[in-house]
């Protein structure tokens, strides 16, 4: 989909399934001009992709044709951000466990940090559009600019490549907007000037963004992102300490109202805390299995479990097999889930 972000799916269809073609599919409305597209054809969906690069960015285009609710697995090859418009239709965004984190609705514009890992898109049935921009080298040179508040909080996240995704609000598609998404489509990459200029027009989709999000009142939402960001490195620091764990020890730690961090969960965490910290925890046991020789017992004890069976029992519920087993499939399968 993008230089850092892959669709699993490629990778075991058969050649017949993916088409590259110059000649746009009937299904899709907004072409980027002179790179043709991969369409692969799914069970329920007709995929069609098409990425460009310009100076030092790429985009990509997704258009899909969907008869049937269709859920796609995604890999980040690396953590990365990137700011995301959707055209037409509406996608559900999911993590690696199938816990619904957002809703991507038409006619919206984002920007959101993607952490290293697997996620998922689901579609619904009719046809859906959605642009993507790589943002990694436009938010480093932000991050410099101490003014530019509204991505703070991706700009750090990105930086300390974190294990959590987060996005900011989404705002309306405007017609500036729009006019913009049409030159960086129409661009051609034989012609450097074009593609300079394409580039240019990518920090004023992110000033308009910001500015979107002062009218929409969204960055008094900045101070509670601040605080999404606190709550979730702070997790990842204390989730192998059980007695660190506790909705009130976490309040204590972070001087906190109970409210507040009532509120926070509330708006910004789609699960209970609990289950938060469980899913760090297998995440950190997936990454013992696969590059240590630890003992089960003792994987357990070192990310938080109070006993094996406990740990089994969660591991298994959220991969799908047991640590053991897990362990001798990424032995012998290195690429497999």
């Amino acid at each position: 989909m993008t230089e850092s972000i892959v669709l699993e799916v490629r990778s075991f269809l058969s050649n017949d399934a993916i088409r590259k073609t110059n000649v746009k599919p009937d299904h899709c409305t907004f072409p980027a001009i002179g790179v043709p597209w991969d369409v692969l054809f799914l069970k329920d969906c007709k995929l069609a992709i098409q990425q460009k690069k310009l100076f030092s960015s790429s985009f990509s285009i997704i258009e899909a044709d969907v008869s049937s609710k269709t859920t796609l697995n995604l890999r980040a090859l690396r953590s990365s951000a990137v700011m995301v418009f959707v055209l037409r239709g509406q996608v559900n965004y999911l993590n690696e466990e199938s816990e619904q984190l957002d809703t991507l609705r038409e006619g919206n514009c984002f920007t959101s940090y993607i952490p290293l890992g697997k996620a998922k898109i689901q579609l619904r049935r009719g046809k859906t559009s959605a642009l993507v921009i790589d943002l990694e080298k436009h938010l480093l040179r932000k991050s410099f600019e101490p003014a530019y508040t509204a991505f703070s909080s991706i700009i750090k996240l990105w930086k300390d490549r974190a294990v959590a995704p987060l996005s900011l609000p989404q705002i309306n598609i405007s017609k500036q907007i729009s006019d913009i998404l049409v030159k960086i489509r129409m661009t051609l990459t034989n012609h450097p000037n074009e593609v300079i200029n394409a580039e240019n027009l990518i920090p004023i989709c992110l000033n308009i963004y910001e500015e979107g999000l002062q009218k929409g009142k969204g960055l008094s939402r900045e101070v509670s992102l601040n605080r999404v960001k606190m709550l979730r490195a702070h997790l990842e620091e204390i989730y192998p300490y059980s007695e660190k764990c506790s909705k009130t020890s976490i309040r204590n730690s972070l001087g906190w109202s109970e409210w507040m961090l009532r509120e926070i969960l509330k708006t910004y965490f789609n699960t209970p805390i609990n289950q938060h910290i469980k899913r760090l925890r297998i995440q950190r046991a997936t990454i013992l299995l696969r590059t240590t020789e630890m003992k089960i017992n003792d994987i357990s004890n070192e990310i938080g479990f109070s006993a094996p069976p406990e740990f089994i029992k969660d591991f298994k519920s959220l991969k799908g097999v047991t640590p053991s087993n897990y362990r001798k499939k990424r032995k012998y399968h290195p690429n497999s889930d």
